[in-house]
């Protein structure tokens, strides 16, 4: 099922990437193709696929990636931990005017606060 921001896209979106090296997130191109620390994101949270191991092996590609290890290990753990956040949703009635989401929207982005 499509994202919701994606309905009735007509092109693909291109894979995420994210590089153990400069902690950056970017979308595939061509340029990334030759470079094993870009680990491709969707993959890499894919319950059927190996995840941390498939990453490590790419590390292991790299000529100084052994010697980095601990840094890019600690890296993907912290990747990982994205699963553990706990995320607020606020729902917009389809039927509500401007203002109505627009204060649900102020309220959302202060966190509940009132100023």
């Amino acid at each position: 099922m499509p994202a919701p921001f994606r309905a009735g896209a007509t092109w693909p979106l291109p894979p995420l990437r994210f590089h153990l090296e400069a902690q950056a997130f970017s979308f595939y191109q061509p340029a990334l193709k030759n470079d094993p620390l870009w680990i491709n994101v969707r993959d890499f949270f894919n319950p059927d696929e190996p995840g941390i191991g498939k990453a490590l092996s790419c590390i292991y590609a790299t000529p100084g990636g052994p010697a980095r290890l601990g840094d890019y290990t600690r890296r993907l753990h912290q990747l990982r931990g994205i699963l553990d956040r706990r995320l607020a949703v606020e729902y917009v009635p389809s039927d509500a005017s401007i203002e109505e989401a627009a204060e649900i929207y102020l309220v959302a982005n202060r966190g509940g606060s009132r100023e």
